[in-house]
């Protein structure tokens, strides 16, 4: 139901593609731009980088965390970043933008991460 504390974001999932391999891509994070909230950004990254290592044991974990680290720089800098970048190597990957409503973006940002990283199908399927 919804009521005036609703607030809309546009929910953004950066996922990894180990490269050369049929792996399923990795969920990286999660990022909420708010709609309704001007200028708010949340980001629900992944804790630890086993899941990559254990899917891709040569990935360059620096690499992939300094993209993670810029991706979230040029968001908050620019707010149409995140709809023009869908790719930004043949391993990271960025969805096209889903719209949800909540009264609590921190609740909602960590049920979409949990729920994702949960499931064995790619990142921004059936969400």
């Amino acid at each position: 139901m919804m009521t005036d504390d609703n607030h809309w974001f546009s929910v953004y999932y950066v996922a990894y593609r180990p490269e050369f391999t049929e792996q399923k891509t990795i969920l990286l994070a999660v990022f909420l731009l708010g709609e309704s909230l001007a200028h708010t950004l949340l980001c629900k990254k992944l804790e630890n980088c086993d899941p990559v290592l254990a899917a891709d044991p040569g990935a360059d974990i620096q690499l992939i965390t300094g993209i993670l680290n810029e991706i979230e720089s040029r968001a908050l800098q620019d707010r149409e970043f995140l709809d023009q970048a869908t790719e930004w190597s043949t391993s990271i990957e960025i969805s096209k933008s889903q719209i949800s409503s909540t009264e609590s973006p921190s609740k909602l940002i960590e049920r979409l991460f949990d729920s994702v990283q949960s499931k064995e199908s790619s990142f921004g399927e059936g969400e």
